[in-house]
């Protein structure tokens, strides 16, 4: 499963494109404040239940006393400071919509090892090895430091998931004092127990969207079935029993149902027994669609709805995808199996998106609130907790389906 996919969707879909502007005035940017302020104000469904109004303006008060001697990355990274303050996932200044470069790396955090599962030609020889440093500061410090920064967060886990991507983001780097250049940076990677220092020049973000993941999985071996539905996919595993659902991004809830009868048919012709829906690396979009599929499955009388169904997340999983593997707890009898989600199952959500009148930079505000969750929690915990090692990923090997196969394999039908 491709690890930060619907996070890049949206982020790549609200970009500007890269060209050169005139820089803005700092009159131009205070404007441009003042009106995030009141925007926040007008838009967000519930802004200070985190952070009260007055600190909240008088954060919006020092920042425009600093502008005049600030740059470009440090103001726009004290903006999005603003907004993560409000203290939900789904408000969020981007750093992207606006000309950035990214260093070339793609990471993934395995437990507490924060290591490179792609990257560019020049530093291929890097793949696996972990981050231990960005100019001589320990990711562990790196993570404090930037906390107050990072988009996108709902609790501890989708932090790590933002960290991991956002720190190639060079203008944070820049904007927040961990990087002098803008764009050059040090990176201090571990192999075994070696350590050493890269300078590394950041890139354009059409060079960073063509780095790919050289590691697929293939165990187990999952053959899909000719269901044409965008970002869902289906897979019938004869010798567990089971069909299987990759619930990868989210397609509009008119196609789900125009594709029931097949989803339908496919599976009765299966006979199987076990449902596993995976939401595993699923960031969120319209959870309609998540429900349009429940209601296509519901009918379905072979499957063991007391025993074998099982929803699978991992830290990526948020929004709406947190949403419906929550709600498939219930309506489905389901197993929640893997690891905490990254969003809060009483969270923020849905979005007002907007863009500030002078630098044209976007922004997005909640305009909902919705409760998955009768007691509080910050994410939603699995019943089954199983996660993947650095070298089960490597090798292609996953093992948290290949246990939930297992699982039901031992159960009788």
């Amino acid at each position: 499963m491709t690890m930060f996919k619907q996070l890049l969707l949206i982020l790549f879909s609200l970009c500007c494109t890269a060209t050169a502007a005139q820089p803005l005035s700092a009159a131009q940017w205070k404007k441009d404040i003042l009106n995030l302020q009141a925007s926040v104000k007008q838009h967000h469904i519930n802004p200070f239940h985190t952070i009260s109004e007055r600190t909240f303006d008088q954060h919006v008060s020092q920042l425009l006393s600093k502008v005049p001697h600030l740059n470009e990355a440090e103001i726009e990274v004290q903006i999005s400071h603003l907004l993560a303050s409000l203290g939900d996932g789904h408000s969020n200044y981007n750093l992207m919509s606006g000309p950035h470069r990214h260093y070339p790396f793609k990471f993934q955090f395995f437990g507490e090892h924060l290591r490179v599962v792609a990257t560019a030609k020049p530093y291929q020889h890097l793949i696996g090895s972990e981050l231990v440093a960005i100019n001589s500061i320990a990711i562990s410090e790196l993570q404090k430091k930037l906390q107050p920064y990072i988009a996108g967060v709902d609790n501890r886990y989708s932090f790590k998931v933002r960290f991991a991507f956002q720190i190639t983001i060079a203008k944070l780097l820049f904007g927040s004092g961990v990087s002098r250049e803008q764009y050059t940076a040090k990176f201090t990677f571990k192999q075994n127990t070696m350590a050493n220092t890269h300078t590394v020049k950041a890139v354009s973000m059409h060079q960073f969207a063509q780095i790919t993941r050289p590691f697929k999985r293939t165990n187990p071996a999952l053959t899909w079935q000719p269901i044409k539905l965008d970002g869902i996919r289906f897979a019938i595993l004869p010798a567990y029993d089971t069909v299987y659902i990759d619930f990868d991004h989210y397609p509009e809830p008119l196609s789900v149902i125009t594709q029931c009868d097949a989803i339908q048919k496919t599976i009765k012709k299966s006979n199987a027994n076990a449902l596993i829906i995976d939401f595993r690396g699923n960031g969120g979009g319209n959870f309609y669609s998540g429900l349009a599929l429940s209601s296509c499955l519901l009918p379905l009388d072979q499957f063991d709805w007391q025993n074998k169904i099982a929803v699978l997340i991992d830290h990526v999983t948020f929004s709406a995808a947190m949403s419906n593997a929550a709600q498939f707890k219930s309506l489905l009898n389901a197993q929640i199996i893997g690891t905490p989600s990254g969003g809060d199952p009483n969270h923020y959500s849905e979005t007002h998106r907007l863009s500030l009148p002078h630098s044209h930079r976007r922004y997005s505000l909640s305009k909902r609130y919705y409760s998955f969750n009768s007691v509080s929690s910050d994410a939603l915990y699995p019943d089954k907790h199983l996660s993947q090692s650095w070298d089960e990923y490597q090798q292609g090997i996953d093992q948290p389906l290949l246990s939930t196969l297992s699982l039901f394999k031992n159960l009788q039908r």
